[in-house]
């Protein structure tokens, strides 16, 4: 407890002193995160905030996710999305990825009008090369559109950006896509079911994309 105390009268301090004169705002999104780590989830946020404020990006994005999932702070849709624009606007992919999945996401709220606005901020995430966009992309084909064919193709092309599957959750919905494909296919040729991890895509699964699961 003692070890904690101290830990957080560190960050009051340096959020009451001329931060400014000692630290560059970049450091402060390293600092929000270490304390994310202990769970100091209050101060997470402002130290967070001290350096969105101040410009930093990855400040930005931070303060997004953290308005947006109500850590540290009341959630906040707008603000979340104003902050990850912030970043955005600065060239940071995953805001870009990120402002994708809020709007795709509004869609289970009966907002489908803004399907074209999420799918855009994925594609910008995708023109600067950002794997997680194009898996989001996949995500977002398989199970909003059950498109699996196209859902298929940007699963693949963010492993070979270098995605990994860290999660069950991941394989999974890899899996059901092969699986949905192999049996489109196979409707379509009339051929013989296939081994689904074989056939959809060229034996992706013996290639390292899977780490253990989680």
């Amino acid at each position: 407890k003692a070890v904690k105390a101290g830990v957080a009268d560190a960050a009051e301090k340096l959020l009451s002193m001329p931060w400014k004169k000692y630290y560059k705002p970049s450091m402060m999104a390293g600092f929000a995160r270490i304390y994310m780590r202990n769970g100091k989830k209050e101060l997470t946020f402002r130290l967070a905030l001290a350096g969105a404020d101040e410009g930093d990006a990855e400040g930005q994005y931070l303060v997004g996710l953290l308005y947006s999932m109500g850590v540290g702070t009341q959630e906040d849709l707008d603000k979340a999305i104003q902050y990850y624009k912030m970043a955005a606007e600065q060239g940071l992919a995953k805001a870009l990825d990120a402002l994708g999945n809020v709007y795709i996401n509004l869609m289970d709220d009966g907002h489908s009008e803004n399907t074209s606005i999420g799918v855009s901020y994925y594609m910008r995430a995708v023109e600067m090369g950002y794997a997680d966009a194009m898996w989001d992309l996949g995500d977002f084909y398989a199970k909003k559109m059950n498109d699996y064919e196209t859902a298929l193709s940007w699963y693949d092309k963010a492993f070979e950006n270098g995605f990994i599957a860290q999660y069950k959750f991941e394989q999974e919905a890899y899996l059901k896509t092969m699986e949905e494909v192999v049996k489109l296919r196979n409707r379509n040729t009339a051929s013989p079911t296939a081994s689904p991890t074989a056939s959809a895509s060229g034996s992706v699964l013996g290639s390292g994309y899977f780490s253990p699961s989680n």
